[in-house]
């Protein structure tokens, strides 16, 4: 008797090492499955911010393209109204280029963007001055009306030639208010500034340009006090 109850006492340990040896099994079968299910989650978030990154790139590399191609338009555009008009005269006893420093800006508003700053693949031409949707936009120096109308990716634009082959640019607008020919006076409203030219804020966008050379405004034009133009 003796023996077979060290025998059945033999079993059962044998039973309750096997039953914890399924038990760590399938606990181990659990947390390798748990494991494969979070490897398998980060891998698809992992997929998926991939997709974005590929996305935003290809997005990026689109706008950067497109800024590009709207700045060379804007260039052709330049030249080919200054060559157009370079004949015509602009009578103004005060010459633009005796005005360095002297000339009021066409908005009063903050500068958000100045001269030179990276525009995608190359530099901002210009400045853009933050101001209210509506703020009148007032010609800086008597001149002609050369352009008058839209233009991809600066929105409503108007250009005006002053004497010695000087322009100034005016884009962004809401409305303009001058048509091609149109004489202006210093001060007088040409435009409403605006968000044209897919802008998701109100501002201006003012440069100057002698012949096809841009040049800064800030040298130009009354000094800013603290990034701020009146």
């Amino acid at each position: 008797m003796q023996a077979i109850r060290q025998h059945l006492a033999v079993i059962r340990q044998l039973q309750q090492q096997i039953t914890a040896a399924e038990q760590q099994t399938s606990s181990l079968a659990n947390r390798r499955k748990q494991q494969l299910a979070r490897l398998k989650s980060t891998y698809e978030q992992r997929r998926q911010l991939l997709r974005q990154i590929q996305s935003r790139l290809k997005d990026r590399k689109t706008r950067l393209a497109k800024l590009s191609r709207d700045q060379q338009r804007l260039k052709r555009l330049v030249h080919s109204v200054d060559s157009a008009t370079r004949s015509s005269q602009i009578f103004d006893n005060r010459a633009f280029a005796k005005r360095r420093r002297k000339l009021p800006w066409p908005v009063a508003g903050r500068i958000v963007t100045s001269f030179g700053a990276k525009r995608g693949t190359g530099r901002w031409e210009g400045v853009v001055i933050q101001a209210a949707e509506g703020t009148p936009v007032k010609a800086i120096h008597p001149g002609r009306v050369i352009f008058s109308g839209w233009m991809p990716g600066y929105g409503q634009l108007l250009i005006v030639r002053h004497d010695h082959h000087f322009m100034t640019l005016y884009a962004f607008n809401q409305t303009l208010l001058k048509h091609i020919g149109d004489r202006v006076r210093e001060g007088e409203v040409i435009a409403t500034v605006g968000r044209s030219g897919g802008r998701s804020r109100p501002g201006l966008y003012f440069a100057i340009r002698q012949g096809s050379k841009p040049v800064d405004p800030k040298h130009w034009c009354r000094r800013a006090r603290g990034g701020r133009v009146k």
